[in-house]
């Protein structure tokens, strides 16, 4: 009987041992949208450093975090570029709540060795111009920019600007690497990423806002999610716009 206690309790020490390893309970894990890259690790820094936990943050295309989600990735909190992704997860009981926390705008980022100075010169010949694919937050709002600038340079003007697509991205920050490796002459990006190169605004009644929204996944990811909602100054100083 003792011998048979004593397996049994080192069984269970061990069952808890493996499940320690495999659930850090000190960690939590954020997907995030590309573009929050910066900020996010900024906030991440000031988490830890307040509360002791550990976050592990991955940075890719919002969509291609939802599928990631939806495939059985861990995530305690998704922060998305586009509400739909959200919307999603919500659909399929992933998760119950959410919270808008900053918004963007896009623009048009220009290589330094490039003549383009308008938005016009887009429709040129012979530019190299990078998109991010339409699947994509930032892909899907650039394809509703072209088709709004329709109605100001005419309605050929987004086949002549797509003809000059060289490269459609995964997401954002591959987009604007194009431009700071001098491979693209024009790229559309969000407005905080434009940082080390000149851009061109886009008229606002022809722009797209993108919102942005956090979620938690877990019971231990509303604290974070608590977290960036009472730190919105740090997304400020990145360029963000208040929600």
């Amino acid at each position: 009987m003792l011998r048979w206690l004593a397996i049994t309790t080192i069984v269970a020490i061990m069952a808890v041992m493996m499940l320690g390893c495999l659930y850090d309970t000190n960690k939590i894990t954020v997907f995030a949208a590309a573009s929050l890259k910066e900020p996010f690790e900024g906030i991440a820094d000031d988490f830890e450093e307040d509360t002791g936990t550990r976050v592990e943050l991955n940075f890719e295309s919002s969509t291609t975090l939802r599928i990631q989600i939806e495939n059985g990735a861990y995530a305690d909190v998704f922060a998305s570029a586009d509400p739909l992704q959200i919307e999603i997860l919500k659909s399929k009981g992933v998760v119950n709540e959410s919270y808008v926390f900053a918004k963007n705008e896009l623009v048009v980022a220009i290589s330094n060795n490039s003549n383009i100075s308008s938005l016009e010169d887009l429709a040129n010949k012979k530019l190299r111009i990078v998109i991010a694919q339409p699947g994509s937050p930032i892909g899907k709002y650039t394809q509703e920019v072209l088709l709004n600038l329709n109605n100001l340079y005419g309605e050929d003007f987004y086949d002549k600007v797509m003809k000059n697509v060289v490269s459609e991205e995964d997401n954002v920050k591959s987009a604007y690497a194009k431009i700071l490796l001098g491979e693209a002459d024009a790229a559309f990006v969000y407005r905080t990423d434009s940082v080390h190169t000149r851009f061109i605004e886009i008229p606002k009644e022809y722009n797209v806002i993108a919102e942005y929204e956090i979620a938690p996944i877990t019971p231990r990811g509303r604290e974070f999610v608590r977290y960036i909602l009472s730190n919105k100054d740090v997304l400020r100083r990145y360029g963000f716009i208040e929600d």
